[in-house]
């Protein structure tokens, strides 16, 4: 009889035992009339048709290819105990059977084949009746210079047939610089059935190519009730061009089907354990899975670009920041992960795993029993147990989310659940279903006792199955206990089960964390925690949330994305509220939501990863006021980005802020790069760009493709190979700004370098080219009541010097009789009510002054004050 329990796993990830001894013993009996054919790795005397163990085959090859060729005579190639070294594939293109002797896991750990030499993969089947079963397969190997077929599953590839109980271990796909698409470290799936097997350990890595799949790759075909572990791919640290991912699996058709799917690893790539662009995943459990720290992989869990997933579990995968990073895509269904907090069927609270890692069975108090959609071909679990299963005690059986059925005891049992969403704004009212099951004595009457978990005295009684409890802002445990008339007690405890929030949500470095963070004393430490909190707030009712944050310095780990209604605000200020990135090559916040604010911060230390923008701040919405913008660094000519400081898409404010010391190698904007939205009130210094050569782009201050930059002063940056160290634009309007003592290498402009848009009310001097004075250079667009050396002709220009207070100083108010002052073209749409760079009012006198600051002058001659 065949064994199908899982060999050696030190883990409870037991594959199914009942069903894989009825589909073993029906695929492998063979035909009455046919042969079976013996293979042994020593002391037989080879003879065809090599039909007993005397005249065994020594190779397996020679036994497959025989059976294929006397087919239907011998169908059936059995193996004993050994291993055996293989330096070709071993092709099945007949409706025969290749088994261990022993066969199951159990087999499959006692006969193994592997790869002695050469480049090879270990099995190929491609005909709808080949079966392989029982084995290891090994130490397979390809390249991505060989043929297109053999760069496809290094450890089986199959289109047609049906493969299991095999453990496929330790093979190995490398695509190398000048080659192809590698597909399938461990598994190439075209079609056919893969059943109750373990992938583990195996591996892809690349250099500049493109890879996928470094457990499984599927196209087509089932896997199900498969274990998937402890595979790599994409981790090169040698390049950064290649693409596609799956660590664990790549998926871009089939069904992935009671698979267990842990502790596989990914890192320039997307999806440590899964990436899915077509296909289905059906009841199974994503957990443990990790993009590499410092790598630009995301989707730890599972990437979805396509396909569906249903009844699934994707939890506990962790970042390249350290942090949750678990499904990205979305599209699930009575699905359990972080990111799911709203969808059909969806939960997003921990799955309460038995004891993982080393069980990934539910325990009795968690959400997920009974709450799958129930499906009509899945019909048992991964350990062969049967769905759907009464897991509540409800009289009515319904399927778990995930990979394992929960099996509830035959004693006194209890279990509840919410009747409403447990979880609320300010306040929750929140009903309960209790069930009790047991021995019928246990159950016709039962005392039952709620403890709701708030500090409010228990509520019980006889047969009190439905009650409702209100709940004031918290987090709560609620615990409900079962005792029948003989005195036998059952207790069912939800950690966490209700959970009631305010909008206002408190930040400090002393806080004493008391969930959900309401007040200074209560406060989190962590800000992302504050963002979670937010959100829900959001999610239960509230019109809008904000985040209070105490002096001191915040690290982050990852992106802190704003993309609702929040403001985050640093109460004390930038001077004393820092949020720093300690992930490499990762950006420090991203704005996405119109409404979404930041204030009160110095934002520094954030990086670009290949092909993003903005490693201080990303925004496409969202305001950004009072916040000092410094130390973010984008990369070379190898990972050329937009941004350093702050890249804005869309819209967006910027206002109030310093942007300062920020830094480019290659591309533009080491400031701030834009292409619409505005910056107001804003000082830009001392940014560094184009210092590589043939960098692109340039706009060490700023980078102009749209928008507006109003009341900004922008001095002291530089710039090596591009021009307009100061600012560069093709498009939008600069108004009322001073830009000054800005230095370019050897290209054009130190101070504006002008393609389009309209510059108006603008000081551009003492700005240097190749050490020469260069202010401006216009080669289209409109540069009007604006000061510069050489300033082109056109209305209210003047190229006097403008009389800056102490230019050496970096003061640059104007003094008594600057031909600046008054001199600008108003515009009381926005300057009646508007204030220069420092909040003064924008017009101080009769007029608009030229540049950033306005000068208010009392008018000369006797004053004569009367009494």
């Amino acid at each position: 009889m065949i064994n199908g329990a899982v060999h050696d796993l030190g883990r409870r990830i037991a594959l199914p035992v009942r069903l894989a001894i009825c589909l073993c013993s029906l695929a492998l009996c063979g035909s009455v009339l046919a042969a079976e054919i013996y293979v042994v790795p020593s002391g037989s005397v080879p003879t065809p048709p090599y039909d007993t163990w005397a005249t065994a085959a020594q190779d397996i090859q020679t036994a497959v290819d025989y059976a294929c060729a006397n087919f239907p005579s011998y169908d059936t190639v059995i193996i004993t105990n050994g291993t055996y070294g293989i330096t070709n594939q071993i092709w099945i293109t007949n409706a025969i059977t290749v088994r261990s002797f022993e066969g199951g896991l159990s087999g499959a750990g006692n006969t193994v084949v592997q790869r002695t030499s050469g480049q090879t993969r270990i099995f190929k089947l491609t005909h709808p009746g080949a079966h392989l079963h029982g084995l290891t397969l090994q130490g397979g190997y390809y390249a991505g210079y060989v043929d297109e077929e053999f760069r496809y599953g290094a450890g089986l590839y199959m289109t047609a047939g049906t493969a299991s109980c095999l453990r496929i271990f330790a093979n190995d796909g490398n695509s190398i610089h000048g080659g192809d698409w590698t597909r399938g470290g461990g598994v190439f799936m075209g079609g056919g059935l893969l059943t109750d097997s373990i992938i583990e350990s195996n591996n892809w890595t690349y250099s500049s190519f493109f890879v996928s799949g470094g457990g499984l790759y599927m196209t087509g075909g089932v896997v199900q009730r498969c274990v998937i572990r402890n595979n790599r791919g994409g981790y090169s640290s040698t390049h950064q061009t290649g693409m596609d991912g799956g660590g664990g699996v790549r998926m871009t058709g089939g069904r992935l089907e009671n698979c267990l799917i842990v502790d596989n690893i990914t890192g320039h790539y997307n999806g440590g354990g899964v990436l899915i662009s077509g296909g289905q995943i059906v009841h199974c459990a994503i957990a443990d899975n990790r993009v590499l720290p410092g790598y630009s992989g995301n989707g730890a869990g599972v990437r979805r670009d396509g396909g569906a997933i249903t009844n699934t579990i994707v939890f506990f995968n962790v970042g390249s920041s350290g942090g949750p990073d678990n499904l990205v895509g979305g599209g699930a269904v009575y699905s359990c992960a972080p990111e799911l907090i709203s969808g059909e069927g969806n939960q997003s609270t921990d799955p309460l795993f038995i004891n993982r890692p080393a069980d990934y069975g539910l325990s009795a108090n968690s959400t997920l029993i009974d709450a799958a959609v129930a499906l009509a071909d899945v019909t048992n679990d991964i350990a062969g147990v049967f769905r759907p299963l009464d897991g509540l005690g409800s009289a009515q059986p319904k399927p778990d989310i995930g990979c394992y059925e929960f099996v509830r005891g035959t004693n006194l049992g209890c279990s509840f659940i919410a009747t409403n969403t447990p979880a609320g704004y300010l306040s929750a009212s929140v009903g309960f279903q209790a069930y009790v099951w047991g021995p019928p004595s246990s159950t016709s009457s039962v005392w039952l006792t709620w403890d709701f978990g708030d500090g409010s005295e228990p509520v019980q009684g006889w047969n009190l199955y439905q009650i409702a409890h209100t709940y004031a802002p918290g987090r709560f445990d609620v615990l409900l206990t079962a005792q029948d008339p003989s005195n036998n007690v059952a207790h069912l405890l939800r950690p966490a089960y209700v959970s009631v929030v305010s909008n206002s949500v408190f930040v400090s470095a002393g806080g004493a964390c008391q969930y959900p963070y309401a007040s200074w004393a209560a406060a989190t430490t962590n800000i992302l925690e504050a963002q979670r909190v937010a959100s829900d707030a959001l999610r239960f009712g509230a019109p809008s949330a904000s985040i209070l944050v105490e002096a001191g310095v915040y690290d982050l780990f990852g992106e802190m994305l704003i993309a609702d209604p929040i403001a985050v605000i640093g109460v004390r200020g930038y001077a004393q509220t820092t949020l720093r990135q300690l992930t490499p090559g990762c950006r420090v916040v991203r704005m996405t939501h119109h409404s979404a604010m930041i204030a009160g911060f110095t934002i520094c230390d954030g990086g670009h990863m290949l092909g993003d923008h903005g490693a201080g701040i990303r925004m496409s919405a969202g305001t950004v006021s009072n916040c000092f913008i410094t130390g973010n660094t984008g990369g070379g000519h190898a990972n050329p980005h937009l941004g350093g400081g702050i890249y804005i898409e869309g819209a967006g404010l910027v206002v109030d802020s310093v942007i300062y010391s920020n830094r480019y190698d290659y591309m533009g904007g080491a400031g701030v790069w834009m292409n619409a939205g505005m910056l107001d009130r804003c000082v830009i210094a001392f940014n560094h760009g184009g210092l590589q050569y043939h960098a692109g782009d340039g706009g060490s201050g700023v980078r102009m493709y749209g928008g507006i930059v109003r009341n900004c002063l922008i001095y002291d940056n530089t710039t090596v190979y591009q021009p307009g160290a100061g600012v560069r634009m093709s498009g939008g309007i600069l108004e009322n700004c001073t830009i000054a003592d800005n230095i370019s290498g050897v290209m054009e402009s130190g101070g504006l370098y002008q393609t389009g848009g309209t510059s108006r009310n603008v000081i551009v001097w003492g700005n240097l080219t190749g050490g020469a004075t260069s202010d401006v250079v216009l080669v289209s667009g409109s540069l009007t009541y604006s000061c510069a050396m050489n300033a082109p002709s056109g209305p209210g220009n003047i190229s006097a010097d403008p009389r800056f207070v102490s230019q050496s100083a970096r003061n640059y108010n104007l003094s008594r009789g600057s031909p600046c002052w008054d001199a600008g073209l108003d515009d009381l749409s926005w300057m009646q009510n508007g204030y220069d760079v420092f909040g003064n009012p924008r017009i101080a006198n009769r007029h608009v002054d030229i540049g950033a600051i306005e000068t208010f002058i009392p008018p000369s001659g006797t004053v004569v004050f009367i009494r």
